[in-house]
């Protein structure tokens, strides 16, 4: 298998923490995008930032070239945005349309 350059977002949550680990044990580079510092070592880089500004996550499309993206990420409101169910709309929907976009 040719290795690839993934694009994990939600690398420190519990589903992105797995799967990079297999993603990294399989011999892939993967870069890892989440609203919280990196949960683990071994990842090519880790952007703290989420999915809400469409340019800046173009821009970041552009400038690292993934080959794949998995989208893992999600703000699941009380554990990381209390209190805030518009900025969690912002991120979880928004987030995701601009990444399909």
């Amino acid at each position: 298998m040719t290795p690839r350059r993934f694009l994990l977002t939600g690398a420190s949550g519990f589903l992105g923490q797995v799967v990079a680990q297999r993603l990294l044990a399989a011999g892939h580079e993967v870069i890892g995008l989440d609203i919280r510092p990196a949960a683990m070592a071994g990842l090519a880089a880790h952007i703290i930032d989420d999915l809400s500004d469409a340019a800046r996550l173009q821009a970041r499309l552009e400038n690292d070239r993934p080959t794949c993206i998995i989208h893992a990420g999600g703000v699941s409101g009380p554990m990381v945005m209390t209190d805030k169910p518009v900025e969690t709309l912002a991120v979880n929907v928004g987030g995701t349309l601009n990444l399909l976009q």
